[in-house]
């Protein structure tokens, strides 16, 4: 999502609740098919009843097919063999809110013949063209709700195809999910360079493969046998790595999985599960055993939960080999389970990592493995008489929340020859020798603050070994440093991302002097004069927009310089308020961002405008709506009781106001932080990119405050101006009767104010209309985001210029008081 929808969340909302309605969630195991085809498309039409439309995860699209006294089929093909665990159906979700209009839905009735004219449907698994399973017959139920339109049939059978046919009547479906056996990934699970065995069984490297084992697809097996010798199979990789467990998946001999004779009873399956039983799990280096894991006895449950396994091995080395002497291996999938820690949330990764003096070697405990994310390595330093010290650099300044350190895990199952762990008085020495070590954060070379000193404990569990330090403050450079001994770290991890509850006022304050980011053009180079030109404009938008409409309030109220009714000029007041506080909290943060080339006001100001700009400008999209229904009633009625209808409106502009300050106490207590964005200059509040209940509830308040009154100004404005060019003499004389008041140039004085709104929301409304069209989407870039923000600044520079243009009066006091100003100074 670019930053233009951060500011508009209407457009993102618009969207998103289409989506929400449309896309369906990718189910757990799900596979994709290669092909999707049909007999033959009803209606002849492909693009709305085309077979694709079966698998594209869209609800609203459907997938029909008519017989034409022939066998009407839907075909869903794999590029190989999967074993295909289960079939949901996603029936057309006749509803109300779906197809308004369709007789279907008109009565329980008609929905019924509906139904049953797509009902009988056969969904089976084939093998090329050979049936090798009917999973069920397809039958509709009568019920009106998208919840009774989801079907699922169990299959339990292999096959490279799925199809659903029937001889008469249509075959119409949304979606159609097909489910197979594969294994998710574990949690720090490492992925062997090669798989080996030491003979196939049956020489069918086809079925019984060594990288079967880890495929994941629990239809697949890798099988091995002994021929008199020692049968092995064996996963390497390409380095050390310290084995924390090893899972492994056996065959699931159960009754709707395999329909070989092991599953015909209970003493046939206990033979065929002794036959692969007794298999030694082991950890080598090279070729030299470290350790076995264990030794797979396998139990004779009948379930799939039943025969999974799991050793904990907890040492090093480079393969895992599985092992025996007779019989049979065979397995489904073998998961090796290592240490590489988990990546944070909001974690930063430093650019160079570098270290005072490496402790012993490079190899064993070089300065890059406190971020390499594997916990059986570390990096380590001494000092040598001097301070020694480890050094953590990012290329830009970011607020830092907080540092994880993952100490070594001196546990008897991590190095149990290892002297420190000997005893709890010997693990205690070693863990005093590397304590108090100082954990800092600096911006170059200049400390900023002390996040705290890690001091280790004695407890001999990893859980015992990570501390966590709170820093909440800005810079580029983590160092952790002492005077003398040694600093040892398994990992280091860097978290920014502030949330409000430990530091209110957390920002990123990244540096945009890479300012190619900011234009369409990859690598493109902002020169000098593009850039100063955008200064230029910049300033004259703050000098206007802070200066001129603050004249106009001054003008107005003190010299009665404006000329206009009541009620108008309430307006006036209520946008140049308006327009002030958009510069101050938008257009002059942006002009010293340009400046610095990054963000420089600091966290408390950056919280400031992420949260509150955002009131002025739904203020004055609220307040333009208000003025237009306001020319609306000049045009069509004689205005009697003008005290009555200012009050109106003023009690309008005060509830405008409260639904423009909502969501700033909203995100406030939905624990939301403010970040800086160099793409498009400024601050914005965190729901604008994180996924959630906040984002989802700003984006539909959006659309009721941004969307609608926005199209809604624009439509009511065309009908005004129809109605001016073929009602001129009515409304010249709706005019004429007001002029005793001041009424003369007050419509076209309000007509400008919106021409000029609307042309400076004209990049929103082009998006607004156009921002689903993929083609769109691609074209724009972050200069389509910036067009945007600063176009919507015209009004700002505009309306000032409106009230002279329009007003002799207000021109008048104007230029006097310029004049006045001028020989002051001169004198």
């Amino acid at each position: 999502m670019n930053s233009l929808r951060r500011i508009w969340l209407f457009l993102a909302a618009f969207l998103a609740t289409e989506a929400v309605l449309r896309e369906r969630s990718e189910e757990i195991a799900e596979i994709t098919p290669t092909s999707v085809t049909q007999g033959k498309t009803l209606y002849d039409n492909e693009n709305d009843l085309a077979a694709a439309n079966a698998i594209d995860r869209n609800l609203l699209t459907l997938a029909a097919t008519q017989t034409d006294n022939e066998v009407g089929w839907l075909k869903l093909q794999f590029d190989k063999t999967h074993f295909i665990n289960k079939i949901i159906i996603y029936y057309k979700f006749y509803t109300g809110w779906y197809y308004p209009n369709d007789e279907c839905i008109q009565s329980e009735s008609n929905f019924k013949k509906c139904v049953d004219s797509d009902n009988n449907v056969d969904v089976s698994v084939y093998q090329g063209e050979v049936q090798q399973k009917s999973c069920g017959t397809l039958q509709l139920t009568y019920g009106l709700e998208q919840s009774d339109q989801i079907y699922t049939l169990l299959c339990n059978t292999e096959g490279d195809t799925v199809k659903l046919s029937k001889d008469t009547g249509n075959i119409i479906v949304a979606e159609v999910v097909l489910i197979g056996t594969e294994r998710s990934e574990e949690i720090a699970e490492i992925t062997p360079t090669s798989v080996t065995q030491g003979k196939t069984f049956q020489n069918n490297e086809n079925v019984y493969a060594a990288v079967h084992a880890i495929d994941r697809d629990l239809s697949t097996l890798a099988a091995t046998r002994t021929d008199n010798e020692a049968g092995w199979l064996k996963l390497k990789f390409d380095r050390t790595f310290f084995i924390h467990k090893i899972v492994i998946y056996y065959r699931f001999y159960t009754g709707w999985y395999d329909l070989s004779q092991c599953v015909q009873s209970e003493i046939r399956f206990k033979e065929c599960v002794d036959g692969h039983n007794n298999v030694d799990v082991s950890v080598y280096q090279g070729e030299v055993k470290q350790k076995s894991c264990g030794t797979l006895q396998l139990t004779y449950g009948l379930e799939q939960s039943d025969q999974i396994y799991t050793l904990v091995c907890n040492t090093e080395g480079d393969t895992v080999k599985l092992s025996k002497d007779t019989g049979l291996i065979a397995v489904w999938e073998v998961a090796v389970i290592g240490t590489e820690r988990i990546k944070e949330i909001a974690e930063i990764t430093p650019t160079s990592v570098t270290q005072g003096n490496t402790y012993n070697s490079e190899e064993c405990c070089a300065a890059l493995h406190a971020i390499d994310r594997d916990l059986s390595t570390l990096a380590a330093t001494n000092t040598d008489n001097e301070a020694g010290w480890l050094k953590l650099q990012f290329d830009r300044t970011s607020f830092i929340h907080k540092i994880i350190i993952y100490y070594r895990f001196y546990t008897g199952w991590y190095k149990p020859s290892a002297w420190c762990v000997q005893s709890e008085s010997k693990f205690r020495s070693c863990v005093d020798e590397h304590n108090n070590v100082d954990v800092s954060v600096y911006q170059g070379e200049v400390k900023q603050k002390s996040c705290g000193t890690l001091q280790l404990t004695y407890g001999l569990e990893q859980s015992d070994q990570i501390y966590t330090l709170l820093c909440n403050t800005e810079g580029d450079t983590v160092k952790l440093s002492k005077d003398n001994g040694n600093i040892i770290v398994a990992e280091v991890v860097v978290i920014w991302s502030s949330r409000l509850q430990t530091a209110m006022f957390g920002v990123d304050g990244g540096n945009i002097s890479n300012v190619s980011d900011i234009l369409l053009t990859p690598g493109y180079s902002l020169n000098t004069t593009t850039w100063a030109i955008l200064i230029a404009y910049n300033l004259l938008v703050v000098i206007v927009g802070i200066g001129g409409n603050s004249a106009v309030l001054y003008l107005s109220l003190v010299h009665k310089a404006l000329k206009l009714d009541a009620t108008s000029l309430m307006f006036v007041h209520h946008l140049a308020v308006s327009d002030i506080m958009a510069s101050l909290l938008l257009y002059l943060p942006m002009l010293v961002v340009l400046c610095a080339r990054r963000w420089v006001l600091g966290r408390f100001l950056c919280f400031g405008a992420a949260f509150l700009f955002s009131i002025p400008l739904i203020y004055e999209v609220l307040t333009i709506l208000s003025i237009t229904v306001y020319r609306a009633v000049l045009i069509s009625s004689n205005i009697k009781n003008e005290e009555k209808l200012k009050k109106i409106f003023r009690i309008v502009l005060h509830v405008q106001l409260l639904l423009a300050a909502w969501p700033t106490p909203y995100l406030i207590l939905s624990d939301c932080y403010a970040y800086f964005d160099p793409m498009v200059l400024m601050c914005w509040p965190s729901q604008a990119i994180e996924p959630g209940t906040p984002q989802k509830v700003i984006a539909y308040y959006g659309i009721a405050v941004l969307a609608i009154p926005v199209t809604l100004t624009t439509a009511l404005s065309v009908v005004i101006a129809v109605v001016v060019r073929l009602k001129t003499r009515n409304v010249r004389a709706a005019m004429n009767s007001a002029r005793d008041k001041g009424m003369n140039k007050m419509f076209l004085t309000l007509s400008l104010i919106v021409q000029v709104f609307i042309a400076s929301y004209v990049c929103l409304i082009l998006n607004f209309i156009l921002g689903s069209v993929g083609s769109f989407k691609e074209q724009q870039g972050h200069w389509f985001d910036l067009l945007m923000i600063y176009l919507s600044s015209l009004n700002v520079v505009l309306n000032p210029a409106i009230y002279v243009l329009t007003n002799k009066k207000f021109r008048d006091v104007a230029f006097s008081s310029v004049k006045l100003l001028v020989s002051r100074e001169s004198q």
